[in-house]
Formats: structure tokens, sequence, C-alpha cells
């Protein structure tokens, strides 16, 4: 399931992000952002968002796919 988890991943991102904002996927399981943050305050705000975006399980043919089974746990 890892390819598909990732495109999940990936999509649920860029929902989350602004229009200018860029995503790009870096490697195999990585991804990276380039957000325009004005204040410090708004960059911890963009984090947790994100963070709690990628945090929720992923479900794939019925099955839900949690944080703890992405990293093998």
């Amino acid at each position: 399931y890892g390819d598909r988890v990732i495109i999940e991943i990936g999509k649920r991102l860029r929902q989350s992000i602004r229009e200018s904002d860029t995503i790009s996927r870096t490697d195999r399981e990585t991804f990276g952002l380039l957000l325009k943050v004005t204040k410090e305050t708004h960059a911890s705000l963009v984090s947790e968002k994100l963070l709690q975006t990628i945090s929720e399980p992923v479900e794939i043919e019925d099955r839900l796919i949690s944080k703890a089974n992405l990293a093998g746990q």
C-alpha cells in the first residue's frame, strides 16, 4: 500500500496549502514545501495544521492505515 499512501498524503498536503505555496515530492517518501509566511506565529499554525493532516489514518481498500503502521511500529 506504500505508494498509494504517499499519493494520498500528497493530495492532503496539496489541499491544505494555498495556491501560491509550492509542494513537491523530493524523494520516494519525502515532500518539500515552500510557503510564504509573514509571521513566525503563522508558520507554527501552518506546521500544526499540516502535521494534523498527515497524521490522520489513510483508508485504502477498506483498511485504515495509521501513522504507527507507516512507521513500522
